[in-house]
């Protein structure tokens, strides 16, 4: 705000791009998640059954899911920091807020498929399992927002958003355990063939 001198109406409208952005991946993203179930079953030799639908009890869901996923990772990291950046050197208004459009468009996106990813293997209780990601979601956000200030204070708008991105970046091993062994682990097959040995 006191960067650009802003009133209170104009900082008001500053969240218009993100909240855009964020509109505009709600439906991008569905279509990209239906575009990788379609590439990933044919990989696999598994026709779709749009009427009964699939049984993904041994569909590698976590594959198809997190196919594009590392597409918004980069692209909301780098936003993210040159976010800040932008901030720190005062550039034109114009270069935050196409950055924030482009952060709301790719973080969104990351949220929705990491969503879908968690309702699909949690069929039996879809709604409990989306509910359970929003209040972890949104308890690490209240704990961000609580330190937030202190970081800006502190390191500036460059350096706290690049911590920001350095945290986006710190997930990426996380997503490739669970896209190379969520299958394994979720139909607990190394346990099945550990058993088969030791029998």
């Amino acid at each position: 705000m006191h960067i650009y001198r802003l009133n209170a109406l104009q900082v008001g409208l500053t969240y218009l791009p993100y909240g855009v952005g964020c509109g505009l991946a709600s439906y991008a993203t569905g279509e990209i998640i239906d575009r990788d179930y379609k590439k990933t079953a044919i990989s696999q030799g598994i026709t779709i059954d749009r009427v009964r639908g699939d049984d993904i009890s041994k569909f590698p869901i976590e594959r198809a899911r997190l196919r594009s996923i590392w597409y918004f990772i980069a692209i909301s990291t780098t936003c993210t920091i040159s976010y800040g950046w932008a901030l720190h050197s005062s550039t034109h208004l114009a270069v935050p807020l196409i950055l924030q459009f482009l952060c709301g468009l790719t973080v969104t996106g990351t949220f929705n498929v990491c969503n879908t990813l968690i309702v699909d293997i949690h069929p039996d209780c879809p709604a409990t399992a989306s509910a359970a990601v929003s209040v972890v979601r949104c308890s690490i956000a209240a704990i961000g927002v609580s330190v937030l200030q202190y970081l800006l204070d502190s390191l500036g708008p460059g350096w706290t958003f690049t911590v920001l991105g350095a945290l986006c970046i710190a997930t990426v091993p996380l997503l490739l355990c669970v896209r190379s062994w969520g299958l394994q682990w979720r139909t607990g097959s190394e346990e099945r063939e550990f058993g088969r040995q030791s029998g």
